[in-house]
């Protein structure tokens, strides 16, 4: 048999054989890098770079199903229900260092600080407090005016994403900001206009928003205010 006639016949078994064996060396990658049948993130990554992880989850849902209502008449009658592990603390404007009146509800969950409920006056002024743009105050917001005005009162919080919303049918305002305490983090933050004799608006700051959980909490925090 001539050397051409059996390289002819030996030539397709050959490729076919290292076909298969790349086939099997080969990696297999997931459809969706992201799904998976447990509660660990998983992402596919060709680097050694860290993998980021979700924060551990701050309550549990047995925690999240049971909840409590606090209300406060002095403050509109002020209502919003809340995971019953939080707990809320209450604080007043400090008469020998602050100018005006500012009235705060904080609510914390596992020692986190998830939101913060702040009634100010409009003459309000922090006398003792450190970096920048932990309340608003001002005369009661016109949230009729556009955008762009309302822009340039929020200027202090370089307020990104500005938009108009409906909170216990009050039209209200939120936008992001970048808080400001040694380090920078970027916050939600709720103005609600008021009507009342010592304080002008209501101003809601959430967490981190990166801290899914404790976001979640403020976002529905948000949903259940509740105003007379």
């Amino acid at each position: 048999m001539k050397k051409s006639t059996i390289i002819y016949l030996i030539l397709p078994a050959l490729i076919l054989f290292l076909f298969s064996a790349c086939s099997k060396n080969e990696t297999n990658i997931p459809s969706n890098p992201m799904s998976t049948t447990s509660d660990e993130v998983v992402v596919s990554t060709s680097t050694d770079e860290e993998i980021p992880v979700w924060p551990e989850p701050i309550y549990t849902e047995e925690d999240y199903v049971d909840l409590e209502t606090y209300t406060n008449e002095n403050l509109l009658n002020i209502e919003f229900s809340y995971p019953s592990q939080c707990k809320i603390k209450t604080k007043n404007q400090n008469p020998r260092l602050d100018q005006g009146k500012i009235e705060s509800i904080d609510i914390f969950c596992n020692n986190q600080h998830v939101v913060s409920i702040m009634f100010t006056s409009k003459d309000y002024v922090e006398g003792n407090g450190e970096g920048c743009c932990f309340y608003f105050a001002d005369d009661t917001i016109d949230t009729n005016l556009s955008l762009e005005i309302i822009a340039n009162k929020l200027k202090k919080f370089r307020a990104t994403n500005i938009k108009k919303v409906d909170i216990s049918e009050i039209k209200s305002l939120q936008f992001f900001s970048e808080k400001e305490y040694i380090d920078f983090w970027t916050i939600e933050n709720t103005i609600i206009p008021i009507k009342h004799k010592d304080y002008s608006n209501i101003f809601i700051a959430s967490p981190d928003i990166t801290n899914i959980n404790s976001f979640i909490i403020y976002q529905d925090i948000i949903k259940s205010i509740k105003l007379n």
